[in-house]
């Protein structure tokens, strides 16, 4: 069956259209290459999101120990902790009750001096995040305790993300070389405990993937925290 001129005209219309358009899709993928670049930007953010979690973490060991403290003769008593307990090492310490309350004690070495001998039940935690108090003693060597649960484990620290917000406005062009972030890229990381972020563009088109991780809080305590990685360029 033969075709009429319109039908003809229309087909051809057809055809070189759909010739345009996939020209012009070969040429975005071959010089534009749109998903080279999201993909480029999502290893950016997951590198940020690394780097960020390796130069903010510290060492933190968290150990339960119980004592019968009744019979000794000073205000403060002191006990060995094994080596094997405290995995980073350390001497940095909070000494708190069970409940979490008060600061009792320091440590010197792998001795524990705890001053308070009315409780029995204690929480040692060590890390380089704490400022350790000095007990100038007398105090009597502990003879009946034990050990308990012992956490030892690498957590994003709480004082190191407050240095690095201060460095992240004094020198942006410095955090970024030390986070091995491209000079073309910007970030920020919010949460709901602290905000590293400056004010975005409006005409930038921002990456976000979202992280949870294990904080050290200046009371010994540690939280999950949500944090938002932002990459733009």
């Amino acid at each position: 069956m033969l075709m009429n001129k319109k039908g003809m005209s229309h087909h051809i219309e057809m055809v070189i259209s759909f010739v345009i358009f996939i020209g012009f899709v070969f040429f975005v993928l071959i010089f534009v290459k749109p998903h080279e670049s999201v993909y480029l930007t999502g290893s950016i953010v997951e590198g940020v999101h690394y780097n960020f979690v390796e130069y903010v973490s510290t060492d933190y060991t968290k150990i339960f120990v119980s004592v019968n403290s009744s019979n000794l003769a000073n205000d403060c008593f002191e006990l060995d902790l094994p080596e094997e307990l405290l995995k980073y090492g350390g001497e940095n310490t909070l000494v708190k009750k069970y409940d979490g309350s008060g600061e009792y004690g320091s440590m010197y070495d792998t001795i524990l001096s705890v001053t308070n001998k009315e409780n029995t039940s204690y929480y040692v935690f060590v890390s380089d995040d704490f400022e350790d108090d000095v007990i100038t003693g007398p105090c009597s060597p502990a003879v009946v305790y034990r050990f308990g649960g012992v956490l030892n484990e690498r957590v994003v620290s709480m004082e190191k993300m407050e240095s690095l917000k201060a460095e992240y406005f004094e020198d942006n062009d410095e955090i970024k070389s030390k986070l091995a972030i491209p000079d073309v890229f910007e970030f920020a990381i919010d949460s709901e405990i602290i905000s590293i972020e400056k004010v975005i563009p409006e005409d930038v088109e921002v990456f976000t993937r979202d992280y949870v991780e294990r904080v050290l809080l200046s009371d010994g305590s540690t939280k999950f925290v949500r944090f938002t990685v932002k990459v733009w360029r």
